[in-house]
C-alpha cells in the first residue's frame, strides 16, 4: 500500500491489475455458463430437423413408388391387351380374371379400376372380354385361386415372395406384372421403364417362360430385357 497526498492509502498499481483481470475473467465465465443450458435443446432440435428430413425422404420414395404403380397399371391394362393369344387366358366365365397382389387398400383400388375399366376408348374390358379383379394380401392366397390372365404387383414382396411369384408364375404360364424398380431385371415378365420417357418394360426370357407371346408392335415401343 501507499500513501497520497492526503493522507489516504491507495492499493498498488499492480494490484489494480490484478484486480481487473479477475473481474473481467468472472464476467467472460459467467457469460459462458448460459451456453450449457441450450445445449440440450440444441441437440433436440438437430434431432428433429434431421427426423424430418427422414421423413421427408421417405414420404418422396413412398410418392415416387405410388406413381410408378398407376402409371404401371395403364402399361399392365395394354400389355394384355398385346398378347396374341388373350382370348385363351379368359376363364369359364369368358371374363379375364386379373390379380392385385398386396398394396394399401386405395392404391389397390385406384389400380383395380385403371386396370380394368380404363381403356382409351372410354370402354370397360380388354378386348371385348370383362375384367374381373382379385385382390389378395400375400403370395399364399394365389393358391385357392383361379387361374388369372395376370398378376399386378401394388405393394413390393419381401425377396422371398418375389422369388416365389417368378417361379409360379412361369410354371402357371401366367405373365407377372411389377412396376417396381429392379424386379424386371431380377426375373419378372414385365414392368415399367422410367427414364427419358415412360416405356414398358419387358424381360423377354421370362415372357418365354411363362409361355407369352406379345404382338410385334409392342415390343417396338417397349424397353427389352437383357
Amino acid at each position: 500500500m501507499r500513501r497520497n497526498k492526503f493522507g489516504n492509502s491507495t492499493p498498488e498499481r499492480g494490484g489494480d491489475r490484478f484486480a481487473m483481470r479477475s473481474f473481467v475473467h468472472q464476467r467472460l465465465k459467467n457469460k459462458r455458463r448460459p451456453r450449457g443450458r441450450w445445449r440440450p435443446l440444441a441437440l433436440a432440435l438437430l434431432s428433429l430437423v434431421t427426423l424430418a428430413a427422414l421423413g421427408s425422404s421417405n414420404a418422396l420414395a413412398d410418392d415416387v413408388d405410388d406413381r410408378r404403380v398407376r402409371a404401371g397399371a395403364r402399361l399392365f391394362r395394354s400389355l394384355l391387351a398385346a398378347e396374341t393369344a388373350l382370348e385363351a387366358q379368359a376363364g369359364a366365365d369368358g371374363a379375364l380374371h386379373v390379380v392385385v397382389l398386396g398394396g394399401e387398400n386405395a392404391t389397390a383400388s385406384d389400380v383395380s379400376l385403371l386396370i380394368a375399366a380404363s381403356g382409351e376408348s372410354g370402354k370397360s374390358g380388354i378386348r371385348d372380354l370383362p375384367v374381373k379383379i382379385e385382390r389378395i394380401a400375400n403370395v399364399a392366397a394365389l393358391d385357392g385361386s383361379p387361374k388369372p390372365a395376370g398378376i399386378f404387383l401394388a405393394g413390393i414382396p419381401s425377396d422371398a415372395d418375389l422369388a416365389k411369384l417368378i417361379a409360379w408364375s412361369n410354371a402357371a404360364h401366367i405373365v407377372l406384372y411389377s412396376p417396381f424398380e429392379g424386379h424386371v431385371e431380377r426375373g419378372v415378365a414385365a414392368g415399367i421403364a422410367v427414364e427419358a420417357k415412360v416405356q414398358p418394360y419387358l424381360n423377354l426370357p421370362a415372357l418365354q417362360a411363362a409361355g407369352v407371346e406379345i404382338k410385334p408392335f409392342y415390343l417396338k415401343v417397349a424397353k427389352v430385357y437383357p
